[in-house]
């Protein structure tokens, strides 16, 4: 996926989309069309992380709203209107998503754990090393 300097917000998003559940996504999607069809009301933007529904509907989600834009404001979850200009954006992303078949969201979400494993395993095999290269 690239450096985390070179990681484009698309692809923060696309990973985020990945790593959450299906029915988190489907809630995720619904709270932005909202959002794309209501830009400038508050109230299409916020979300009570305090409510029964949002643990319900939004499990797992913190990621996923992140990058999205939605910042923390005590209890809520709110994107601000700058920001919810950008919801065809996510949206799109989030349809991709959903279309994916489980078979093909369990593969991608492996491939890029294999991905993170590859990069982490250089900086291993070096820690070894550099504490044997320490003077005694």
């Amino acid at each position: 996926m690239g450096s985390a300097a070179t990681v484009s917000s698309s692809e923060r998003i696309a990973a985020a989309l990945l790593a959450a559940d299906t029915s988190t996504v489907e809630h995720v999607r619904k709270m932005l069309a909202k959002v794309q069809s209501h830009p400038t009301e508050a109230k299409y933007r916020r979300l009570k992380t305090s409510s029964a529904l949002f643990r319900e509907r939004f499990v797992g989600s913190e990621d996923v709203l992140a990058v999205l834009g939605f910042v923390d404001e005590g209890e809520l979850k709110v994107l601000p209107e700058a920001a919810a200009a950008l919801v065809g954006d996510g949206l799109a992303l989030v349809d991709a998503r959903l279309a994916m078949a489980d078979a093909e969201v369990a593969a991608k979400r492996a491939a890029e754990e294999e991905e993170e494993a590859a990069a982490a395993a250089p900086a291993a095999a070096a820690a070894p090393a550099a504490v044997a290269a320490l003077p005694t």
